[in-house]
């Protein structure tokens, strides 16, 4: 079979899982109509019952169960997925503007040379071969994760074992579909974190202007931010960083109106299974999530139980039995050995320099970058001088965030020059949940006559 044809199969399957799994989780969410929002949040849900599931096959040694052999059964559920899909949408009534289904189709035009890359470019950086996508092809050749042996040989200790798997294990399952290893065609299944992180920005400015932004407007804000080099250059090419834009985007903008507790937890949690980063986002988001009821003093809406639940097994499972496993193989983690001391201290300003010099790079962002910081300093400002201290609430993911990273860099036991040299991948995760947080708050520099 035409493998560029089996990765759109495969990730139309996500999508389509995700959809179905976003009704079960919050179907007055997809009855609100917003188009981008759906695709996106679909996107994400439909990963993490993919890695839920891919998890527990991959720790009982049943990786083999898929193979190419599948695939006539899985273009018949995709299909089927499908039709009964828009048989739903029919029966819901949902009646999404024409207008937006333009937008759809400028914002997928404008990104035609980046899809048309993903299935011709070759997969050529050090981490995506020798960190990420070598777990894929370790999990390839072997039925299960103990059978592999790769993540408790010290040869292979440069490829960092102790990361998470999500990513890699969505590889491999591509991989024993089409019976042989394809780093070229599922560029494009990785290149829809980064659909979905625009999708969702997309989403907010529509949910958030309140027919006061014109769609034109929206789109060329959209194509602002599609065109910034550094989200291009690690769009599609093997990192977990865009995936973990898109999480932690997607996370913040189900936090500002906690109407979704079940998406809040899941997106939270899965982030955990894609990069390390994610586990002190978790930490974070707990934080953030108490001062917000300590400081509001409001009672949640009534909490779907079975939901709830069900949210925190899928995105629990894998967290707790990758880290049984690792605890129990003795597989030590990359920052083993840190420890913070007095010399370590006064490297912080050296480390803050290192952010500014991010900031002010404009070959990586333009001079897109400098007015996103400029607005997003100026909607905090307003906030303050307002005395809108409860709005500010929000922005303590990302100072959080980024004092979870400054701590990570203070103790690290590696170079420090070295490890900073992250920061132009990791930065990223603050850029996108800085501007959801922009977009947000755009009431408070734009508010309706009536406000």
């Amino acid at each position: 079979m035409n493998q560029n044809f089996l990765i759109i199969i495969y990730t139309l399957l996500t999508y389509l899982l995700g959809g179905w799994g976003l009704m079960f989780f919050n179907n007055k969410l997809v009855k609100k109509q917003n188009l981008f929002l759906n695709i996106s949040l679909s996107w994400g849900v439909g990963n993490a019952l993919l890695v839920f599931v891919l998890y527990v096959l991959a720790f009982t040694g049943k990786l083999c169960l898929i193979k190419p052999e599948l695939i006539p059964g899985i273009i018949s559920i995709t299909g089927l997925l499908g039709v009964l899909g828009l048989i739903k949408l029919k029966k819901l009534s949902i009646r999404i503007r024409w207008q937006n289904w333009l937008l759809l189709l400028g914002i997928v035009l404008f990104l035609l040379p980046v899809i048309k890359n993903s299935f011709v470019a070759p997969l050529n950086a050090w981490d995506a071969l020798g960190v990420w996508l070598i777990k894929a092809k370790a999990l390839f050749y072997f039925p299960g994760v103990a059978e592999s042996g790769f993540f408790k040989e010290s040869f292979y200790r440069y490829a960092h074992q102790d990361y998470p798997l999500g990513l890699p294990l969505l590889v491999t399952a591509f991989y024993r579909l089409a019976g042989f290893i394809n780093d070229q065609a599922v560029q494009f299944y990785l290149l829809n974190y980064f659909f979905g992180f625009v999708f969702l920005l997309t989403g907010t400015m529509i949910e958030m202007g309140k027919k006061r932004v014109s769609l034109v407007n929206i789109f060329l804000i959209t194509l602002i931010i599609i065109e910034i080099p550094n989200m291009i250059l690690y769009s599609h090419n093997g990192y977990a960083d865009i995936p973990m834009v898109f999480f932690m985007a997607t996370v913040v903008k189900l936090f500002l109106d906690l109407k979704n507790i079940p998406l809040l937890i899941l997106f939270t949690l899965i982030g955990a299974s894609f990069k390390v980063e994610g586990y002190s986002f978790v930490i974070v988001i707990g934080i953030t999530f108490l001062i917000r009821q300590l400081v509001k003093q409001q009672g949640l809406r009534k909490i779907p139980i079975l939901k709830t639940g069900m949210a925190a097994l899928i995105g629990l499972t894998p967290i707790i039995i990758w880290e049984v496993y690792k605890g129990r193989q003795g597989i030590s983690g990359t920052y083993a050995g840190a420890g913070l001391d007095m010399v370590s201290l006064s490297t912080l300003k050296r480390i803050v320099s290192y952010y500014f010099n991010e900031l002010l790079d404009t070959n990586r962002y333009l001079l897109t970058l400098l007015l996103a910081f400029f607005v997003y300093i100026l909607e905090i400002l307003f906030m303050i001088a307002n005395k809108m201290y409860k709005q500010l609430i929000p922005h303590l993911i990302v100072f959080g965030q980024l004092a979870a990273y400054t701590c990570l860099y203070l103790v690290s036991p590696h170079d420090l020059i070295w490890q900073l040299s992250s920061f132009e991948r990791t930065s990223l995760h603050l850029i996108g949940m800085v501007l959801i947080l922009i977009f947000y708050n755009f009431n408070c520099l734009w508010p309706r006559k009536s406000e």
